[in-house]
């Protein structure tokens, strides 16, 4: 597709990257789902969960530790391990 403004023409292209999130033409119609290729979605979502799945492991030896309290653990997950999985969720909704 073609965009032209006053008289010069606005590039197209296929794919950019916006806050840390690839952003392309698979986004928002579900209609557009092409076969033998995963939505941008759920490419997404599957990214965040092993960005939060690295986090868990990277903390484990700090949530198994039984001396620590427990609303110490609670309160890391929340800060660390949810900031993580939901950056950019605002793009694949709930």
């Amino acid at each position: 597709m073609l965009y032209i403004m006053e008289d010069r023409l606005i590039p197209s292209i296929k794919q950019y990257k916006y806050l840390g999130i690839n952003v392309d033409g698979r986004l928002g119609d579900p209609r557009k789902v092409i076969p033998d290729e995963q939505s941008m979605e759920l490419e997404f979502a599957h990214f965040q969960a092993k960005k939060g799945m690295k986090v868990i492991h990277a903390l484990q030896p700090f949530l198994t530790d039984r001396f620590c309290p427990i609303v110490l653990k609670v309160a890391m997950a929340r800060n660390l391990v949810y900031s993580k999985m939901l950056f950019g969720t605002e793009l694949i909704g709930f």
